[in-house]
């Protein structure tokens, strides 16, 4: 992750113990909206969880994947926009929703009541 100055090496660990609060890894499917090189992602995706990902930039997404690979996980990773209205999530599959710091990139309220409305 060097190079991308506001990323972490380590998993957000408030949402790593929400989801596993959420029951067994395998049973518990969990998208990342906005996992940039997959800082959540992968960890979950280690422990079992089933991880979609979500990236709008494809450089970021291009090495999410390459670490997917690389590690031999199963992850479906995505490019592109959670408000792009072709960008359709199957209704209530997901246990879990991350928007691990990305709030803050919605540029206005349509936007980020669009985001709740999605994840309702």
């Amino acid at each position: 992750m060097a190079g991308y100055p506001y990323a972490t090496e380590f998993p957000d660990a408030k949402d790593m113990d929400l989801a596993r609060s959420l029951g067994r890894p395998e049973d518990v499917t969990v998208i990342d909206i906005g996992a940039g090189t997959g800082r959540n992602t992968l960890p979950l995706a280690r422990e079992g969880f089933r991880v979609d990902a979500v990236e709008l930039a494809p450089a970021l997404a291009e090495l999410l994947r390459q670490d997917v690979e690389k590690e031999g996980l199963t992850v479906h990773v995505h490019l592109g926009s959670i408000l792009d209205d072709s960008f359709n999530l199957p209704e209530n599959h997901y246990k879990m929703i991350f928007l691990s710091e990305v709030v803050p990139h919605f540029r206005n309220g349509a936007q980020l009541r669009k985001v709740f409305e999605i994840a309702a």
